[in-house]
């Protein structure tokens, strides 16, 4: 076991795992991360080029096994038996301070580019005055005849400690990928060695001469550019309890210069759902000048039918609860915002933009009503796949919450404009109120939802504690204490989490199938869901939850600190015993955790 290290409000807190990973990011988008050993393909350094990711590195490693992981702020310091590193992402590339021999390994590609044809390296090593320069050339071509070259990445490397070349191919397996069933190509190049004590830069670029130009003044700057960089951070940092703030700077590594990415390595587009979801976590730490221009953003591609593009840019793909999301974050920093009498810094033109934008939203969802209910397409809600079922095609319990809330953030944008609200949308909200409650609502326990076809949807799932997130209006308080306590028999997790579907239910996987998605929404369980519902339990009932929730917080806790990379909050874990999987750096996990410790420690 090596030694992890969180350094946070002078405070450190310590926790232990077999092999850490951690993970650094830039505003450009471009991300670094590394376990000791890899266990992926999607370890390394990627480099955002327009719309495109690149893979540059695999991996900077001694071969000495890891003692202990300190993760400082931005930076991250790997301390093995006569080696160190420290890392540091900035936008202009990667620095390294270290000391002892690292071998610098290459696997260049264009991200989902497997061919394992094709595939040839060049390195030029020169020195001068204390300064030594590497070039990796990396030339992709069609195949084996190296007639067509098809792209090249360009790393270089300016350093004060010595460059030995290696220039050799190794086979790698990554246990991670295997678990998923996710193909890569096995093979990576040790390109060269960096031996001594000193400062290492690393720039990626589309073509040799930038790339060397970038490195060199990177490294000329390098002192001044780390103070700059540590300086910013500190000043862009709200001061919060540590567990709070460690959960904040979870969420802050997914934030790039337009908004925030779903989930890293692979979820690194901007989704809709996600970042309307992980908006909480700004929310909660009072960040409204940051949430105005997302919030924004997505009201600018609300679309003539009411809907909203599942990703941005858009891609095509559809999404029945985003729209509802973006009501539900409206109404959240419009009453934080009159909460703190700042209402003055959203201009008057947003608010009448969001007005109209928010009523053809409902409108849009008005024309899927069908028995005052609001009707979704087969994986369209955020549990978007299928594995011997029918996608959750129907109507579904979240949405009809998220109805609400868009509804109430209209109301609230046409009352601060002085505008009546439509009398047809006002009406379809009470009847769509009325339908949850003699359709959805049963003896005392809350349907998932209506098949197509009407037939109630038996299976148990947690997303009644989504709808209480998004909506307590939707049933009264002793009504949302009885479907709780309905839920937890069949969904509780002994090590702290909620499964997605009962554990007794055909279709429940207790272990992650990986890229086969038959455990998904089958069973794992999703952190960004346990915190919700450790938040909707404590404010409903927090002696009878009590237990419930202090689990749901530690185990997110100990994903945070031990799990996945440190520091950071897993996608989701395996339902029968807590392990990461999905994606290892997810916002809404980590936003929702930020939003459930402030909310116990505000109660506490």
């Amino acid at each position: 076991m090596a030694d992890i290290h969180h350094h946070c409000n002078r405070t450190v807190v310590a926790a232990q795992s077999s092999n850490p990973h951690f993970l650094l990011t830039n505003l450009n988008g471009d991300f670094f991360d590394l376990g000791s050993p890899n266990t992926s393909n999607y370890n390394g350094l990627f480099h955002k080029r327009q719309d495109a990711f690149y893979k540059a590195l695999s991996d900077i490693a001694p071969t000495a096994p890891l003692r202990s992981l300190e993760i400082d702020g931005s930076c991250a310091v790997r301390v093995y038996d006569g080696a160190k590193q420290r890392f540091t992402l900035i936008d202009e590339g990667l620095i390294m301070e270290s000391s002892g021999d690292f071998i610098v390994t290459a696997d260049c590609k264009r991200l989902y580019d497997e061919s394992d044809q094709g595939r040839v390296y060049h390195v030029d090593i020169a020195g001068s005055a204390g300064v030594m320069t590497a070039v990796i050339s990396y030339t992709k071509y069609s195949d084996g005849s190296l007639a067509a070259p098809l792209y090249g990445i360009h790393i270089a490397i300016a350093t004060d400690v010595q460059i030995a070349p290696s220039q050799r191919w190794r086979q790698v397996y990554y246990s991670y990928d295997i678990r998923r069933g996710t193909a890569s190509t096995p093979w990576v190049h040790d390109a060269l060695t960096l031996r001594g004590a000193g400062t290492t830069v690393i720039c990626v670029a589309e073509n040799a001469d930038d790339a060397l130009r970038r490195a060199r003044a990177l490294f000329a700057s390098k002192d001044a550019r780390l103070r700059e960089h540590a300086a910013g951070r500190a000043a862009g940092t709200p001061t919060l309890p540590v567990r709070q703030q460690l959960a904040w700077r979870a969420l802050d590594t997914l934030r790039t210069r337009t908004g925030i990415v779903a989930g890293l390595p692979w979820f690194f587009q901007e989704w809709s759902r996600d970042e309307l979801i992980a908006l909480g976590g700004l929310l909660a730490s009072k960040e409204y000048r940051a949430v105005i221009p997302i919030l924004d953003k997505w009201y600018s591609v609300v679309k003539p039918d009411g809907t909203l593009p599942a990703m941005y840019p858009d891609k095509g793909l559809p999404s029945s609860d985003a729209p509802g999301w973006l009501g539900k974050r409206t109404r959240d920093l419009l009453l934080l915002l009159a909460q703190e009498n700042m209402t003055s810094i959203l201009p008057q033109s947003a608010i009448a933009r969001w007005r109209d934008a928010t009523g053809r939203i409902i409108d849009g969802y008005r024309s899927q009503m069908r028995g005052g209910l609001i009707w979704s397409g087969k994986n369209t809600t955020w549990m978007d796949t299928s594995s011997n079922d029918d996608g959750r095609a129907g109507a579904c319990i979240e949405i009809q919450a998220l109805f609400l809330a868009l509804f109430d953030a209209h109301v609230h944008l046409c009352a601060m404009t002085r505008v009546q609200v439509d009398q047809a949308r006002s009406r379809s909200a009470r009847e769509l109120l009325d339908a949850v409650h003699t359709r959805l609502f049963i003896d005392g326990r809350v349907l998932d939802g209506l098949h197509e076809d009407g037939s109630p949807d038996m299976i148990v799932r947690p997303n009644a504690f989504i709808a209480w997130y998004v909506a307590p209006r939707l049933f009264s308080h002793a009504e949302w204490r009885g479907i709780f306590g309905s839920l937890l028999p069949d969904l509780w997790l002994q090590w702290g989490g909620l499964s997605s579907i009962a554990r007794g239910d055909p279709n429940y996987h207790p272990r992650y199938t990986g890229e086969d998605v038959a455990s998904y929404h089958r069973g794992d369980s999703w952190y960004f869901v346990n915190n919700m519902a450790a938040m909707a339990l404590h404010a409903i009932d927090p002696v009878r939850f009590g237990d419930y929730v202090g689990r749901i917080a530690a185990a997110s806790m100990h994903d945070l600190l031990a799990h996945g990379y440190a520091g950071h909050a897993s996608e989701l874990s395996n339902a029968i015993d807590q392990e990461p999987a999905g994606c290892y750096a997810q916002a809404w996990s980590a936003s929702t955790l930020l939003e459930l410790l402030q909310s116990l420690d505000d109660n506490s």
